[in-house]
């Protein structure tokens, strides 16, 4: 038996200790209380959980030995982001182990890991420790003593098929895009699938958080990982009767929701619903102000799908699916930087741009947009639109004349539209022609007599479209010729792009293209200023006017029943539907095709030039049209343009442009003199 003195048997002790602690497993500290004591912003702020909260319920699942993936389907303003940070962060500081960070694209990735991911760990005492010194911080990776996160995204070649994870965070999930081949056929499969396949080999102990807000009906990957999940709702109560209830935008129909007045004719205002908003219960349907939302929110429970809760706070029934998926809904009406009238402005400024409504129910209302398909056939569009209106004249209560010319390779198709108060529109007239001069005599320097026997008037505004391809010269040269200050004529070109507006006015620069072609097209029309129209937003509206609007509503479209009889012209403007197909610049929109891809659409896009150029003339104020357009005369027939210039060599071998023009004003000044 061997002996120790004292003192050795105190340094022994004292090693003992040390060692134990060293192997002892960490304090597994409730995630909530530990994001509470513990959570920073990347500001370096303290977490304020009295801002955020629902985010007590996203924590107690995450502690759930139960629930391996959790699924954020919120609106904006809500904290998403922030919650998965504290997330993170907690789990390096109490339980390290690899796990991997996915975004949506690399410029996302780059910027959350460097602006708020490494400041979120530097700027916490427990995390700021196990760091690599900041010169060795690389956004590829989070890498701490313990554990490495990598970080990826969707448009990567791969999501590191050789990496296995405890951990995941995955961002921005609906925006992911699926890489694919010419034929359609993905390359490597559902990139959402790809990221949860590197938890294999960790299955039964993995914990994946994902989150983003709602995107297209059908098309949204958050939306079917939540219809997984037991689909939890964020309840709150009544101030007055105590019944609880998920938050939801009224109807008008006493249902309760969010509720405002309108004018006195029934019209939406936006000021006035800013200023009159209140939330209705749906229960006592009493009135709800905006300060007991702080005390609604913070009683609030997280409901999974077939339980409710009682006056008294109490879970009562059975979730209808018990599964290792979490799942939560929630909109912006719980958001606390918000009021009910901040609320109720943004629905009245965005329910009649579909562009904008798209944006407010995925971004404010949390759930998906289903994308619009027309199902009303041409011959109920002729009896819904027909009015007694004659063809060529403008009806009695429109105030300004617009037209379109549709290019193609062998003929043009113009169309002349009148606009009004209200935003209605009506069709005045349309041709088809052979020539530039057919198209000048009848459509941009024709005028067009007015039903009130007023002074007829030419358009103010001619869109022609330069997007054939065959003709985009002559289109920039005629737009030249023909254009005066009270007739404009200005080229236009679709917009593949959704812009968020109406239109994008550009001016042509030949610096922006690369293939010698387009710039040698550019260098000819140098300066031109071209109209882009933007379908995502003009073509919803002509379907909404095609499918529900009658004459003399406000927005709406009146056809003379002349040109309702003409089966193939009415055919024509039917012609357009939303595919299920999305767009390859933006997947979260759903491209607009030809409803019969075999007949034209011509005076369809017509149409919708004429919407566009409305907006132009108009700049989006439709007050304009309260007022009568000013009168314009019809230009004399313009005369055969003087040859193009000729180059001349002088004696000292360098040429010379010139025209007759120049040299007869030459021998003017020299006679004057």
């Amino acid at each position: 038996m061997i002996a120790f003195a004292d003192d050795q048997l105190s340094i022994f002790d004292t090693f003992v200790t040390e060692v134990q602690s060293s192997f002892a497993p960490r304090p597994l500290l409730p995630s909530w209380e530990w994001v509470c004591a513990n959570g920073r912003t990347h500001e370096a702020q303290p977490f304020d959980a009295t801002q955020m909260p629902w985010a007590k319920g996203v924590c107690e699942a995450w502690d759930n030995p139960d629930v391996r993936e959790i699924v954020l389907m919120w609106g904006t303003r809500l904290g998403k982001t922030m919650v998965s940070l504290q997330l993170v962060a907690k789990t390096f500081a109490t339980d390290p182990k690899n796990g991997i960070f996915a975004t949506s694209t690399q410029d996302l990735a780059i910027r959350t890991a460097n602006e708020k991911l490494y400041k979120v760990l530097a700027a916490i005492e427990q995390t700021q420790k196990l760091l690599m010194p900041e010169h060795l911080r690389t956004a590829k990776q989070i890498q701490i003593s313990d554990c490495t996160w990598p970080v990826v995204w969707s448009g990567s070649n791969s999501m590191l098929a050789d990496w296995g994870a405890h951990y995941g965070w995955a961002n921005e999930v609906s925006k992911w895009v699926d890489k694919k081949s010419a034929d359609g056929v993905g390359k490597q499969g559902d990139t959402l699938t790809q990221f949860l396949e590197r938890f294999k080999d960790y299955w039964q102990t993995r914990k994946v958080l994902l989150e983003c807000s709602p995107g297209l009906k059908g098309k949204c990957k958050i939306e079917a990982k939540f219809l997984q999940s037991n689909q939890c709702h964020y309840h709150v109560p009544c101030p007055h009767c105590k019944s609880f209830q998920v938050l939801k935008m009224g109807k008008g129909d006493g249902a309760g929701g969010i509720v405002f007045e309108k004018t006195r004719d029934g019209k939406l205002d936006a000021e006035l619903a800013q200023r009159t908003a209140a939330y209705e219960c749906e229960k006592c349907r009493k009135r709800i102000k905006d300060d007991d939302r702080w005390w609604m929110m913070r009683c609030g429970k997280w409901v999974p799908r077939g339980c409710r809760v009682d006056k008294k706070g109490k879970l009562c029934g059975k979730p209808e699916r018990s599964c290792e998926i979490w799942g939560a809904q929630l909109s912006s009406l719980y958001s606390l930087q918000l009021r009910w009238g901040n609320i109720a402005r943004q629905f009245v400024e965005s329910y009649k741009n579909p562009i904008k409504l798209q944006v407010f129910k995925n971004d404010w209302e949390a759930v998906t947009w289903e994308p619009f398909y027309i199902k009303t056939e041409p011959d109920q569009v002729a009896e819904r639109l027909a009015t007694e209106d004659a063809v060529g004249i403008m009806p009695a209560w429109s105030t300004w004349l617009f037209s379109a010319v549709d290019v193609q390779a062998e003929y043009f198709k113009w169309i002349k539209v009148a606009a009004g108060p209200g935003e209605r529109v009506a069709i005045v007239a349309r041709g088809a022609c052979d020539t530039w001069e057919e198209v000048y005599a009848q459509c941009v320097n024709s005028a067009t007599p007015h039903a009130d026997g007023g002074a007829a008037l030419m358009p103010c505004l001619t869109l022609i479209d330069s997007g054939d391809g065959h003709k985009t010269d002559e289109v920039y040269r005629k737009c030249r010729e023909w254009t005066r200050p009270d007739r404009l004529v200005l080229p236009c070109k679709g917009d593949n792009t959704d812009s968020g507006a109406s239109y994008v006015k550009s001016v042509v620069v030949p610096e922006k293209h690369k293939s010698k072609t387009l710039k040698r097209q550019a260098l000819r029309a140098q300066g031109a200023v071209v109209i882009r129209v933007n379908s995502f937003w003009h073509e919803p509206i002509i379907n909404r006017w095609l499918s529900e609007r009658k004459p003399g509503e406000p927005d709406s479209l009146s056809v003379p029943a002349e040109l309702c009889d003409d089966e193939e012209f009415i055919h024509d403007l039917c012609n357009g539907v939303q595919s299920g197909n999305p767009s390859k610049m933006q997947p979260d929109r759903m491209l607009w095709v030809q409803r019969w891809p075999n007949d034209p659409n011509d005076y369809r896009d017509g149409l919708k030039y004429c919407r566009c150029a409305m907006d132009a003339k108009f700049r989006g104020n439709w007050r304009v049209a309260d007022g009568r357009q000013p009168a314009n005369t019809a230009a004399p027939v313009l005369k055969p343009r003087d040859p193009e210039p000729q180059q001349r060599a002088d004696e000292g071998g360098r040429g010379r442009r010139f025209t007759r023009e120049r040299t007869r004003s030459r021998r003017e000044r020299m006679a004057r003199r």
